[in-house]
This record gives C-alpha cells, structure tokens and sequence, in this order.
C-alpha cells in the first residue's frame, strides 16, 4: 500500500509538473476544472497514452502500478528524465 501511494504521489507530481509546464507558469498549477457535459474530450497527451496500457480511457491501479515503466518508454533520448518534447 505504501508503494502505491508513493508511485500515485510520483504520477501526480510529474502530471502537475507537465500541466503547469505546458501553461507557462513552472510552479504555478491551475486549480482543477471540471469540463461541462457537452464538451468535446480534449486530446489524449503522449503521458495518458503510456499510462493507459488498454486504451480504455480509465488508469485503473494496475496501470498505475506500472506508470514507471510506462513513462520510461517515453524516454527518447534515453537519459532518464522527460523533457517537454517527449511528453508532448
């Protein structure tokens, strides 16, 4: 149990960290926003599509178990960390 929630605390981090990134303000996370009913599903970033190994659009606490592996295949240049250009 404690390794779970070590490895969901390592997903968060790294999931607010590439949100705040992406928005211009390193630091700074927008609060969460529920979308309204009807809107469109926004694209699928390359993180969500390493981390959701079936496809089914839920990260179920298997894949989450696996979110290591699953990041370092986004590790193009293979040096151990992800820039923004491998997880855009």
């Amino acid at each position: 149990m404690k390794l779970l929630k070590t490895q969901l605390l390592s997903i968060t981090a790294v999931l607010l960290a590439a949100v705040g990134y992406t928005r211009g303000h390193q630091g700074h996370v927008a609060p969460p926003m529920t979308p309204p009913a009807n809107a469109e599903q926004a694209p699928l970033t390359p993180l969500i599509f390493a981390l959701d190994a079936n496809d089914d659009g839920v990260i179920s606490e298997e894949e989450l178990n696996d979110a290591v592996g699953a990041l370092r295949v986004l590790d193009a240049d293979g040096d151990g960390s992800l820039a923004p250009g491998e997880y855009r």
